[in-house]
């Protein structure tokens, strides 16, 4: 019994004297409405950006900080960057603050992003992370990891989802010597603290589209802590009816998601803070480790999201480090900004790089510097074409989505083409897009200088599927990496002029014979150098089915066949009906195109019709 009363007189002074630091934490009882817990507050500036403090951090922190900043600026992003120093600074009592300019910054802005930060190993040294949690009340700490294609680890279907309270638990801080060689150590659990951090795992499951949340716990030993925690789950359970619920020790999730960690990949995971810490290190083993692996700490009022990897202070400035998971770290924080079509386009171009392998930092088995990783023209142009294909959505009439096979539909009406996206797509292949985006401007009756076409005016017909003008993607079937932008400049009727010199496809020598045009210009032989069969190739009606771009090709017709039914069904206006695969294979025979096609045929399977104007 005295034993017992001298291990609990000093624990309840250690926890009169957290109670004050306790309090500024602002706890309250979360009774209200699911949307309302920790929503991004921040609104856009005059000039149309949000602003977001940037934490560099050490080590590393300005070169993978200088990478996202990169990356930002190619993709279009509106968010425009205050940096922050959080480095301590000493105060006349004697104790380490961080900068109130610092603090300020993240209050008024609602959300930062985090380089790593080093805290000396040694007495007297407070961790800054911590102390950025504890400052922001950051109460949840959410860790996604998944599995990247390109880089080879034992598990590729890894798409787990954890969130770790944040504030106590046996990181509340709480520990002292009873008597020489004897140190207590104070787990803290609190209904309002549980409440809340498990309120937000059920909202940020309905959030990105999981079903199931599954608290992970130990309340079998420690029955009142631990049991606290899983009761206040149960009850809160209830006020999500659409979202199931249940329960897991800990051990058993750990044995589990080792040995396969596909059932896990549904759920959403909530656990105090000392389960968090460590599960979700493990679940970053999994996928490759820390410096794939994202991380946001999120607060009622501002949020934080961070690299977890260290400083390493060993490779900086020698342009070593990958810039991976702060990347994806800022991914986290546009989708809680709700910016989430930049985030799919930022990160669809991330995994491209590094799956493609050419332009992978060492810790991932390539030999590229961090500035090859983000400065290399695959990743930062593919952002920017993602980020201009988003910019013009809202003037879109329909638009069709096949994931996980080759094809994907823009129809745009009213929006003009970036100069650049044909060089864009050219050296990124982006083989699963189809972009028709019709330039409304018609161009008048013209003959090009340079000889690649002459469109002869005829009145614009309402219900055409390509027009005159549009800015079309055309490909082969057979060989999806070929990839070309062009401008229709003539429909089939039409009377065009090829370039003088260039045979052109049979079909369309067949067609100039079926439509012999009186009172049109010959071709001069001697400037054409050809066979009698190619001069009668000067004028030339484009045939049906066919459209006529702007080019230096010596093939610049295009029938429906390259282009498979979705631009076919274009040309002829109609509604267009996709198949999982262009369309039907039966009539290849050659067998280099049955190879070709093996990669892009994931198998059959109708998807809804697309309708035009």
């Amino acid at each position: 019994m005295l034993a017992a009363r001298s291990f609990a007189a000093p624990a309840r002074q250690c926890l009169r004297q957290a109670r004050p630091a306790f309090a500024q934490s602002a706890f309250r009882t979360y009774a209200s409405a699911p949307s309302e817990v920790a929503k991004f507050k921040g609104t856009k500036g005059n000039d149309g950006k949000y602003t977001v403090s940037f934490i560099e951090g050490d080590g590393i922190g300005p070169e993978i900080a200088q990478s996202v900043k990169d990356i930002y600026s190619a993709a279009n992003v509106p968010i425009k960057w205050e940096t922050c120093d959080v480095t301590p600074r000493l105060n006349p009592d004697g104790k380490t603050v961080i900068p109130d300019e610092s603090i300020e910054s993240i209050n008024r802005n609602y959300v930062a992003l985090k380089g790593p930060l080093a805290t000396p190993i040694g007495k007297g040294h407070v961790s800054l992370n911590l102390t950025l949690r504890r400052t922001f009340n950051l109460f949840a700490n959410v860790r996604p990891c998944r599995s990247i294609e390109g880089f080879k680890t034992p598990y590729d279907n890894v798409d787990t989802v954890l969130i770790r309270e944040n504030t106590e638990g046996e990181y509340s801080g709480i520990e002292h010597v009873v008597v020489d060689g004897v140190v207590q150590s104070i787990k803290l659990i609190t209904r309002e603290a549980s409440e809340r951090v498990l309120r937000y795992a059920f909202q940020h499951a309905r959030d990105i589209g999981r079903k199931k949340v599954r608290a992970v716990h130990k309340a079998t030993i420690m029955k009142m802590s631990d049991g606290l925690f899983l009761s206040t789950a149960r009850e809160l359970a209830k006020e999500y009816p659409d979202i199931e619920f249940d329960a897991e020790l800990l051990d058993n999730t750990c044995l589990k998601m080792v040995t396969d960690p596909l059932p896990y990949n549904d759920k959403v995971l909530v656990m105090p803070n000392l389960y968090g810490d460590i599960l979700s290190d493990m679940c970053a083993g999994l996928i490759g480790g820390l410096g794939l692996t994202p991380s946001g700490n999120i607060g009622d009022e501002c949020s934080i999201f961070e690299a977890v990897h260290g400083s390493a202070p060993d490779i900086a400035g020698k342009q070593l480090a990958n810039p991976t998971a702060l990347l994806l770290s800022s991914i986290m924080m546009l989708r809680h900004m709700g910016l989430n079509s930049e985030a799919a386009n930022i990160e669809q171009a991330i995994m491209k790089t590094i799956a493609a392998g050419k332009y992978i930092t060492g810790d991932l088995g390539g030999k590229a510097k961090t500035y090859d990783w983000t400065q290399n023209p695959s990743l930062r142009r593919t952002a920017r074409i993602l980020a201009w294909s988003t910019n013009v959505i809202a003037g879109l009439c329909a638009i069709t989505f096949v994931r996980d096979n080759l094809i994907r539909i823009d129809v745009i009406r009213g929006s003009s083409m970036s100069p650049t996206l044909s060089p864009i797509v050219h050296e990124t292949g982006v083989e699963d897009w189809v972009v028709i985006a019709p330039v409304r401007e018609r161009p008048p009756k013209m003959q090009y200088q340079d000889g690649r076409a002459f469109v002869e005016e005829q009145e614009q017909k309402e219900g055409e599927g390509v027009r005159r003008g549009d800015v079309v993607t055309f490909w082969k079937p057979h060989r999806p990496e070929e990839i070309s932008i062009k401008r229709v400049v003539a429909l089939p009727g039409d009377v065009v002029f090829p370039k003088r010199g260039y045979a052109l496809d049979p079909e369309i020598v067949r067609a100039r014979r079926a439509h012999t045009l009186d009172g049109l210009p010959e071709v001069d032989e001697d400037a054409v150098g050809g066979s009698l069969e190619e001069l009668e190739l000067g004028r030339v009606v484009v045939p049906f089915g066919h459209v006529w771009v702007e080019g230096d090709n010596w093939r610049n017709s295009y029938d429906s066949r390259d282009f498979g039914p979705v631009a076919k069904g274009l040309i002829e206006g109609r509604a267009v009906k996709i198949w999982r695969g262009w369309f039907d294979w039966r009539d290849v025979g050659d067998e280099r195109e049955k190879r070709g096609r093996s990669r892009i045929m994931k198998g059959r399977g109708e998807v809804p019709k697309v309708f035009l104007e």
